[in-house]
């Protein structure tokens, strides 16, 4: 039973990750900021947004870069990564 928790968390913090980048990637190469969104973009915001905003309450800028989405991927990546240990040691 454990063991299928431990899957969950593994893809719902990839599945994050990935919609982490995707957005960052997007929102800064291929989608103007006064363009109305997609279905596809919208639900990625929908998804990364609450990560994000938690990000852009610290320090996130380097001169003119914005490091809020590395430091949410962080954060999401160290936080599903404890989550499976704790269950491991848990099992």
């Amino acid at each position: 039973m454990i063991s299928y928790l431990i899957t969950a968390i593994a893809v719902l913090k990839n599945l994050l990750l990935l919609a982490i980048l995707f957005r960052s990637i997007a929102a800064s190469f291929f989608v103007s900021p006064y363009a109305q969104k997609g279905v596809f973009l919208q639900f990625l915001y929908d998804v990364s947004d609450p990560f994000i905003n938690l990000a852009k309450k610290m320090p996130h800028t380097i001169s003119m870069i914005d490091l809020s989405p590395m430091i949410a991927m962080i954060v999401v990546d160290l936080g599903g990564r404890l989550l499976i240990v704790m269950l491991t040691h848990l099992a």
